[in-house]
């Protein structure tokens, strides 16, 4: 759990690693969050690229100075290969809400 800016640099550290992890399956990543970063589906898209045995992406984004305030949050399942499921959503950086299947 990183709750200071994760930079590209750390997620590119990260990225190179998870290749090594060959049976991991699933993921948890909680970051803090500013306003540039990249939406979640591009991180799990990221994340899948790196290490294709991802089944399950759990996605939290906290706000960087207070790291118990969540602003969003996802659980992201691979329903087919290349095809991600968004089973729990929650609320977008604008207000709105990011709605998944319950699951």
């Amino acid at each position: 759990m990183c709750t200071t800016a994760f930079t590209s640099k750390p997620m590119s550290h990260l990225l190179s690693t998870l290749p090594h992890l060959k049976n991991l399956t699933h993921f948890s990543l909680t970051k803090g969050h500013k306003y540039i970063d990249e939406p979640m589906l591009s991180t799990a898209i990221q994340l899948t690229k790196a290490n294709p045995t991802l089944k399950q992406i759990n996605i939290r984004w906290v706000r960087e100075r207070c790291p118990n305030h969540l602003k969003q949050e996802a659980v992201m399942r691979c329903c087919l290969v290349g095809v991600w499921c968004l089973l729990r959503g929650g609320l977008c950086l604008l207000g709105g809400v990011l709605r998944g299947g319950e699951g």
